[in-house]
């Protein structure tokens, strides 16, 4: 009885502080921009990766299939909205550079990239290219020695196509093999900065604890089906889809849900406004 007791309080301990930790470490408001996930698929294996935390979600993230640039372009230019392109690594999309080019010029571009990047993909980049996104860019010890890293940024540079930031996660899985490849980066004259890991800040995220909360989220997070979600964990588990972009138009930015999944949010569901009543 006095263990259950105690492990009731315990629990209850734990889901107020992954509440606290949301609200006043991550959370932040909403900067208008769409989030288009162009692929969920990555060309490293992180054991820190949020599209991983799920069990059974490698499965789900590789039944998505491509959306072609046709598509994404007609849709994003429609919206008229500034955007993010993201994933998974979005340049393994075989029309990455398509996509940016028939996007308006107009709309602001960021693209979150690890920049392990083939050389054959850089000089399409460099030759094709038509427009320089604002880049931000992951190192993970991962993607191993950092030399070619550190080259395709310089050779980015030398052309004049590199604008942006780069960071790198502070995890101690990465630990002493994190700081060498930092401190290689910021020999080059590139500054790097150190982000806490997310699984840190949201030591409850990806637990199996569910409880009934509304939650209500403005964010606006494209799959790569084209299907908007209210969150990320939804979107790698491909639960709950709203509306989809290439067939009618995006709906209110702000959106309430009764959720029953609180406890298996993604450790990135903080991105945008975010609140929860939670229900008895």
């Amino acid at each position: 009885m006095l263990n259950n007791y105690k492990e009731t309080v315990k629990n209850r301990i734990t889901k107020i502080r992954y509440l606290r930790n949301l609200t006043l470490k991550h959370f932040r408001r909403f900067d208008g921009r769409l989030r288009i996930y162009l692929t969920l698929q990555c060309n490293l294996r992180c054991v820190y990766c949020v599209n991983q935390c799920f069990e059974g979600t490698e499965s789900r993230i590789s039944e998505y299939s491509l959306s072609s640039a046709e598509k994404w372009i007609s849709a994003i230019n429609r919206e008229k909205r500034h955007i993010v392109i993201t994933g998974g690594e979005p340049t393994l999309h075989p029309e990455f550079i398509e996509i940016l080019n028939g996007i308006d010029q107009r709309l602001e571009v960021m693209v979150y990239t690890n920049f392990k990047w083939s050389e054959s993909f850089l000089e399409r980049f460099l030759s094709q290219a038509r427009r320089t996104p604002i880049f931000y860019g992951s190192y993970h010890p991962s993607s191993g020695d950092p030399r070619n890293f550190i080259h395709i940024l310089k050779t980015l540079r030398r052309n004049g196509r590199f604008r942006g930031s780069l960071h790198a996660i502070d995890s101690k899985q990465n630990d002493v093999v994190l700081m060498k490849a930092v401190s290689r980066i910021e020999s080059e004259g590139f500054g790097i900065k150190l982000d806490q890991d997310q699984s840190a800040l949201f030591h409850c995220a990806c637990r199996r604890f569910r409880k009934s909360v509304e939650c209500i989220k403005q964010i606006i997070l494209i799959a790569p089906d084209g299907y908007r979600y209210p969150c990320v964990s939804k979107m790698v588990r491909r639960k709950n889809t709203l509306e989809n972009i290439f067939t009618e138009p995006l709906g209110p930015e702000k959106v309430s849900t009764i959720c029953g999944d609180y406890g298996y949010c993604a450790p990135c569901d903080g991105i945008g406004s975010v609140k929860f009543n939670v229900l008895k």
